[in-house]
Order: structure tokens, then C-alpha cells, then sequence
């Protein structure tokens, strides 16, 4: 798993897409034909970029971050997709969406997606439209509906440790809530029940 926000932090420019290109083709040589898994941007929350303003809001860990960040922010979104896509040429590559809350987020992104193969296609740059494109399941409205996102998505990955936080409406970085991160909780253990169940019945790997 490549948590591709890192090439965003601590610096005061945003990368280019050529940037992000020769990045992502760099892992994919260094993984020698292993498959490779490119989470797209968790931007937000506490992970602030110097190059873009996201707005912070009250709580930020349920404000503006994940794919909600990049849907509202098309220009960088489109950017990092026409290089992962590029580098899916090059090896194995799989696309993860984090923080989705609604199926709506990822029927929009495979809209994109859609477009920006179209725009490689006609600019003649090899590409490989056939990365298969998954979901993090991370809130509780995910879980809910892990069967509908299921059905638009090739796989789905539990992000645990967010989801034990919203499950419990306690912040795991305070040391005093602590006590409520639980992952054999039976809230948790069912989460992850329906989860695999509605992976199951559109045959969808979990991970």
C-alpha cells in the first residue's frame, strides 16, 4: 500500500503530474511485478499539505479529507489519476479510494476516471485503463452500504483503525478515550461481518 499523500506533505508546492508519474513507476519497478496498491489522496484531518488550503473547520477528522477532498478539488484529483494511470503500464497498479461515506463518491470517480482514460487516449500517452479501482471502509455509512459500494468498486479495504474511531465517536490520538479502542468489540466484529458478506455476494476481495 502506497499512501500517496506523502509526496504532497512537507514541501510548498504541489508535484507535478510528471512527479507523481516517475514515482509511482519507481515503486512499481522496485515491487518487480508484485501488485501494487496507490491509495489516492487522504488529505485533511491532520495530515495539511504547505502547497493547498483545506479548509480545517471544527473537526477535522470528519471535515473535509480522503476523496471528499478530492472530488471537490478536480484539478489535483485528475492529476494524480492521469499518472497512476500512466504507470499502470508499467506494472501491476490498483487504485484505492479512502474515506468513502456513499456509493455516490465512487460512481463520480469512476466518471473521472472515464474521462481522464479519453484525454490519455487522444494525447496518445500509453496508459492502462483496466486498474482495477477499490474503496476503504472506514465510516459507519460504508459498512451500511458495503454492498452497493461493493457493487461499483473490483475490491474493497477495511481502514480499521478509522473505523473503530467513528464507531466509537472517540478520537484514538486522545489518550484519554484510550480505554474505547476496542477491535474485538462485537460492534466491530460485525462491521466486519456485513463487510464480508457484501464482498461475498459481489465476489469482492477484502483486504
Amino acid at each position: 500500500l502506497v499512501r500517496t499523500e506523502l509526496l504532497y506533505l512537507a514541501r510548498p508546492t504541489l508535484p507535478s503530474e510528471e512527479e507523481q508519474y516517475r514515482d509511482a513507476v519507481d515503486i512499481l519497478r522496485a515491487a518487480a511485478g508484485h501488485p501494487v496498491t496507490f491509495r489516492t489522496l487522504d488529505l485533511g484531518g491532520d495530515k495539511l499539505p504547505l502547497g493547498v488550503r483545506i479548509p480545517v473547520g471544527p473537526n477535522p477528522a470528519i471535515g473535509m479529507r480522503g476523496i471528499r477532498f478530492s472530488l471537490d478539488r478536480q484539478d489535483i484529483f485528475r492529476a494524480q489519476l492521469r499518472a497512476l494511470y500512466r504507470a499502470a503500464a508499467v506494472g501491476p497498479l490498483r487504485i484505492l479510494l479512502p474515506l468513502v461515506s456513499r456509493v455516490s463518491e465512487v460512481r463520480e470517480t469512476r466518471r473521472i476516471c472515464a474521462r481522464v482514460c479519453e484525454e490519455l487516449a487522444r494525447e496518445r500517452i500509453a496508459f492502462d485503463e483496466s486498474a482495477p479501482l477499490g474503496a476503504m471502509i472506514e465510516t459507519p455509512s460504508a459498512v451500511f452500504t458495503a454492498d452497493h459500494i461493493a457493487a461499483e468498486c473490483d475490491f474493497l479495504s477495511v481502514g480499521t483503525n478509522v473505523l473503530i474511531q467513528y464507531a466509537f465517536a472517540a478520537d484514538r490520538q486522545n489518550e484519554e478515550m484510550a480505554y474505547l479502542y476496542q477491535p474485538m468489540h462485537p460492534s466491530i466484529l460485525r462491521a466486519l461481518a456485513l463487510v464480508f458478506a457484501a464482498a461475498a455476494a459481489s465476489a469482492r476481495s477484502v483486504s
